[in-house]
């Protein structure tokens, strides 16, 4: 994968230790995320984590970039190169939610990932619809639901996994 991809309005970018602190920043503002960043030297571990990934090739963190700030991250991982699929997660700040970032992130990254692979899968938390109707837009198919797949403060919730091939993106 290629270390930025630029789109109209952002670039999706290989992490960097200057991230740490928008990082630190933007992920409190999501509550289930808080626990990635609950002091600013676990920030800094966790952005040595992805460039670690990266590095190996085995998960590609991308940073959104707007207006030189950082907004959010994409993901490819869970790479299978046998079966040519992976993975994508992502997450946007609340500041900068229902404005189009991550539909424009999920563009560039499909188009960068589907040079090598044939299907992208995404799991997406049963109450999240708004993330369910960003990957229906583009063109995502929902394969089903996991029953009670994530327990998350002694709460059992279902997720969504929604995939798209090469042959449905546009």
């Amino acid at each position: 994968m290629k270390p930025i991809l630029k789109g109209k309005r952002i670039i999706l970018r290989k992490p960097q230790m200057k991230d740490s602190t928008s990082w630190f920043q933007e992920i409190r503002k999501i509550p289930k995320y808080k626990k990635h960043a609950k002091t600013k030297e676990q920030a800094k571990e966790t952005i040595k984590e992805l460039i670690k990934e990266w590095n190996a090739k085995k998960k590609f963190n991308y940073t959104i970039l707007f207006d030189k700030k950082l907004i959010g991250k994409i993901t490819i991982k869970e790479i299978d190169e046998k079966n040519k699929q992976a993975e994508c997660g992502y997450w946007i700040s609340p500041d900068f939610q229902r404005q189009g970032f991550a539909y424009e992130a999920l563009h560039l990254i499909l188009k960068e990932a589907f040079k090598k692979l044939n299907r992208i899968y995404f799991y997406c938390r049963e109450e999240n619809r708004a993330s369910q109707k960003l990957l229906e837009k583009i063109g995502a198919k929902k394969e089903g639901i996991l029953r009670e797949s994530l327990i998350e403060h002694n709460k059992k919730t279902n997720q969504f996994i929604y995939s798209i091939l090469k042959k449905e993106w546009k």
